[in-house]
């Protein structure tokens, strides 16, 4: 019997999936873990037939154009875990598509731990979704301290597990080597741009965000720009 099955259909989530993996199987070595997601979770040997690459979607129109495939991929997920019914299931960020896998596992009659890791940041907007999630899933999980009394309000018990981001160590790297790689030697500043994991984030964003650059270019002809972009991008 499976104990968790963890669920992530965008990167971002496929990272915290995977990471989530490595803690449990260090914290419990014989827990049995399946589920849905992308490239790092299946290095983990938790992975599904269940194509999850055309979810990473934004916005309402992006959205509305996805929505029969977010139907059909919900419908297999919900099918997927009452097969193998687990003990817990784990719905790694993604608001409105794990949102609508909770609804279905209720109607489907499981009885088992429903858990959402990461929040909706309902501190800053739509306030109204701690409620709703609170009458969708069990427990939270949560990377922000501040998370907790918004949802406690509802009656869904939080877990703070820290944020992932803090976890990294980020003092091993080398300015000399990078500079280097990047032609940078002469000691101009190196610019990161971050457009998103998204296909459609960068459609909308990749306009302003190359004239900005041009705009930085022009009164720092020595910067080098250096960007990072997703595998799925």
């Amino acid at each position: 019997m499976t104990d968790i099955f963890v669920v992530a259909v965008e990167p971002s989530g496929d990272s915290l999936g995977a990471e989530l993996i490595d803690d449990l199987y260090r914290l419990s070595p014989g827990v049995t873990i399946d589920g849905i997601g992308g490239a790092k979770m299946a290095a983990r040997d938790v992975a599904s037939d269940i194509d999850v690459s055309q979810l990473a979607i934004l916005g309402l129109f992006e959205g509305l154009k996805a929505y029969p495939i977010v139907r059909k991929r919900v419908a297999e997920a919900v099918d997927l875990i009452t097969q193998l019914n687990p003990k817990s299931v784990v719905l790694i960020d993604s608001w409105g598509f794990m949102l609508r896998v909770a609804w279905g596992l209720r109607k489907a009659g499981y009885v088992g731990k429903i858990i959402k890791y990461v929040a909706p940041q309902v501190w800053a907007m739509r306030a109204g979704r701690a409620k709703t999630l609170a009458k969708a899933v069990d427990h939270l999980l949560s990377i922000q301290p501040m998370d907790a009394p918004y949802f406690e309000a509802e009656g869904l018990p939080v877990t703070y597990v820290g944020n992932p981001m803090f976890d990294k160590n980020y003092r091993s790297g080398s300015a000399e080597s990078l500079r280097k790689l990047l032609g940078a030697d002469e000691g101009g500043p190196i610019v990161s741009v971050w457009f998103g994991s998204r296909p459609s984030e960068i459609q909308r964003l990749f306009q302003p965000f190359v004239a900005t650059i041009l705009n930085i270019h022009r009164r720092y002809p020595n910067a080098r720009f250096v960007s990072v972009v997703s595998d799925g991008v």
